[in-house]
């Protein structure tokens, strides 16, 4: 525990000043950065946006639906799962850095 300091240890005699000194709640420690505090409702924050590789319902073909808050949108022109899961891990980055001038980025 941290105590308040004390009129003496400051090198004061004053009776009011060590009074008030005396009667000072302990100070905290902040707390450590490791803690971080739910923001997600903050401004600054990027939504969260999830890839999905989808099959065509009508004739051949893959595409990938693209959801995030607000809205989805689809990426279409896949030949089968594995290309449209491919396209996923190595494109849909760039792709989001230039969807919509890069908001969902």
């Amino acid at each position: 525990m941290i105590r308040a300091p004390t009129a003496r240890r400051l090198g004061g005699e004053h009776p009011r000043i060590a009074s008030q000194l005396e009667q000072a709640k302990p100070i905290l420690p902040l707390a450590s950065s490791a803690h971080r505090p739910d923001n997600r409702n903050m401004g600054d924050t990027k939504p969260e946006v999830e890839f999905e590789p989808v099959k065509v319902k009508r004739g051949p073909g893959w595409y990938v639906r693209v959801s995030y808050v607000g809205g989805q949108t689809k990426v279409s022109g896949f030949y089968s799962r594995a290309e449209a899961q491919m396209w996923i891990a190595r494109e849909s980055s760039s792709w989001l850095k230039k969807y919509e001038g890069g908001r969902l980025a």
